[in-house]
């Protein structure tokens, strides 16, 4: 593939970057359940927690003192950024609680937050199936693509349902496989879906302070997060046409 990325990075370059860079330089906002402060025996990664709530008629960001994570989907997520991009600066936004309530205008806007933020990786581990959502979740991607910065996304655990931002072409989609090295990965340039990574029988921290083991496309999502961040630190300015060019020549 005669890229700008290929030519200007070997891949024994983009590969030593996978397997030995830290992520650093690189902020991470991760678009989840919130990531947990004061967890017993764990240094909470998170840099800032910011929440959407509802305001009037609409949402609005708010930055908290601390991170709440009543479900423990967003710490474990939180967990294995940590672990495989150590480097990188993590900020969270709290989209989705204990249900699913107006989850399609919450993710609206807090990955339009995340884009004023300028954040280089957008993390999103959850979708919608709302059509209305679609538009604006395209065009708050586009302004991310204009800007440089990389949006992944989990897609649905059900197979036969397109969800969004994961199913949108200006989005890294990403579902679970199984790995014997956790930042391995596959890279499906013609599906909908693009990217597989690590999601099944993750080990990682829950809210309690205990660690258990999780299986599912969103805990797919921070591993291929943490390979964009290890490959950011060496690429400068490294947008989601650049990743896909890597991902292309790394994991075929």
């Amino acid at each position: 593939m005669e890229t700008a990325i290929v030519e200007d990075r070997p891949a024994a370059g983009l590969r030593d970057a996978v397997e030995n860079a830290t992520g650093r330089g690189a902020r991470v906002g991760l678009l989840d359940t919130g990531v947990q402060s004061g967890v017993p025996g764990w240094s909470c990664p998170a840099r800032a927690h910011y929440e959407v709530e509802p305001r009037g008629r609409g949402f609005v960001v708010v930055e908290k003192n601390a991170g709440v994570d009543r479900v423990g989907h967003g710490t474990a997520c939180a967990d294995i950024l940590a672990t495989h991009a150590p480097g990188a600066e993590l900020h969270s936004v709290r989209v989705l609680g204990e249900s699913h309530r107006d989850l399609a205008a919450k993710l609206v806007a807090g990955f339009a937050f995340a884009v004023e933020r300028g954040w280089e990786i957008i993390a999103i581990g959850a979708g919608t199936a709302s059509i209305a959502a679609r538009d604006e979740l395209f065009a708050i991607a586009g302004e991310a693509e204009r800007r440089g910065l990389l949006a992944i996304a989990a897609c649905d655990n059900r197979a036969e349902r397109a969800d969004f931002p994961a199913g949108l072409p200006n989005v890294v989609g990403v579902e679970m496989g199984w790995f014997a090295r956790p930042l391995a990965f596959r890279f499906r340039p013609e599906a909908t879906v693009e990217a597989e990574a690590l999601g099944v029988y993750v080990e990682a921290m829950r809210p309690d302070g205990r660690r258990a083991f999780h299986t599912g496309n969103s805990f797919a999502c921070p591993h291929l997060a943490a390979v964009a961040a290890r490959l950011r630190e060496r690429v400068a300015g490294m947008d989601a046409v650049a990743f896909r060019e890597a991902l292309a020549l790394l994991g075929a």
